[in-house]
């Protein structure tokens, strides 16, 4: 069964997160965050302490969190 991996970084429902990490080698996930509109400033502020939550779900189940793909 596929599943997604998806990340939320501390306080990143303002920043449209959570989102599905891609299928990619990142050696900077923290580039790959910023990248994706989470501000950089947060990262800085929780110094060695920052860590976001990480989980999988089943694209379509029940649980599944998704992502927001309309344009507004």
């Amino acid at each position: 069964m596929e599943t997604d991996l998806l990340i939320f970084p501390p306080g990143g429902k303002q920043y449209g997160f959570p989102k599905v990490v891609p299928n990619i080698q990142t050696k900077d996930l923290n580039a790959w965050l910023v990248e994706n509109g989470y501000p950089q400033e947060e990262i800085d502020a929780y110094g060695k302490n920052f860590r976001c939550s990480f989980w999988e779900e089943v694209p379509g189940g029940d649980n599944y969190e998704g992502l927001d793909t309309e344009e507004d």
